[in-house]
């Protein structure tokens, strides 16, 4: 019997994607417990056919192409609207998820209706330690579990009904789009639960502490104005509401934000060689969010406003 549905939204990373679905054919759940759902975002490098060949191994696959690269929003929107069950996973295509991670999430749907799982990091190399502890150290699976205000689209799941009634991810949203989803969950008066049993290995190909630098700075210029929009839902301090403050500030808020993150996590102290570079990664967001600030605030001025 068909219970849970796992969607998977990918573009032009073949070589993770068949990881990922090779680690689906060896969870502790038999393949027809499931129906796993592709979705395609028009990639270039051979998904397609790559998908083509797992179709005979799973009784409930399927895949799905966008006819044009569309973002993961309305990606994930797709699969959702494909889903023939009670109960949607999302992993992202550089997961790889642990042999009981369908049978503990759907465990854990049973109980709360959105669920927040765990994200865990390889030991190695030393740049996807320091990713994943900037960016998923509330997520590692040594956090205790409960209720949190955050979601990772690396690995989260919902009863499908609550997900449509929210709306769904918001097709505009290229980042964050998780985060921003979760927001209209609370306000929708649907608490996010974070389940530290239901984990997946975010083995991401971001190598460089350069590109780590980039993408940290690029991320905050849409999380920023989430945290700016929504203040009380986010504890968002006053000196995040100025982008100068930001950047005179950034030592300091890079520094303690590393600090907090882990003492909060003791375990995180066998990557203790990490520190220097998750401040780096930190401050780096801060310049991203003061560049978000001011870019936010062009867009609002009125057209006469500008020079």
């Amino acid at each position: 019997m068909m219970n849970v549905s796992i969607v998977v939204c990918t573009y032009n990373r073949v070589a993770k994607l068949e990881r990922l679905i090779n680690a689906l054919l060896r969870q502790s759940v038999p393949a027809s417990f499931y129906e796993l759902i592709v979705v395609d975002d028009c990639s270039e490098d051979g998904t397609m056919s790559a998908c083509s060949r797992f179709e005979g191994m799973f009784p409930n696959f399927r895949y799905v192409r966008l006819p044009k690269n569309s973002g993961p929003s309305k990606a994930r929107n797709k699969g959702t609207a494909e889903v023939r069950t009670d109960y949607v996973l999302f992993v992202d295509d550089d997961c790889i998820p642990a042999t009981d991670w369908v049978e503990k999430t759907f465990e854990a749907l049973r109980h709360h209706p959105i669920i927040a799982g765990a994200v865990a990091s390889p030991s190695e190399p030393l740049a996807q330690v320091c990713h994943n502890i900037s960016e998923f150290h509330r997520f590692m699976p040594e956090r205790p579990a409960g209720v949190i205000r955050f979601l990772a689209g690396a690995n989260m799941a919902f009863h499908r009904d609550v997900l449509l009634c929210i709306g769904g991810f918001d097709p505009a949203m290229r980042i964050a789009e998780d985060m921003e989803l979760a927001v209209r969950a609370r306000h929708g008066g649907h608490e996010v639960f974070f389940e530290s049993s239901s984990v997946v290995i975010h083995a991401h190909d971001r190598r460089t502490m350069g590109t780590l630098f980039i993408y940290s700075a690029r991320n905050a210029s849409t999380t920023i104005r989430l945290r700016c929009r929504f203040p009380k839902f986010y504890g968002t301090p006053s000196v995040f509401k100025h982008p100068v403050l930001i950047l005179l500030a950034s030592p300091g808020i890079a520094f303690f934000a590393t600090l907090a993150l882990f003492l909060q996590n003791p375990n995180l102290l066998r990557f203790w060689q990490s520190f220097p570079f998750v401040v780096g990664l930190k401050w780096a967001w801060c310049f991203g969010a003061a560049r978000g600030l001011v870019l936010s605030r062009r867009c609002e001025m009125p057209a006469g406003g500008r020079n």
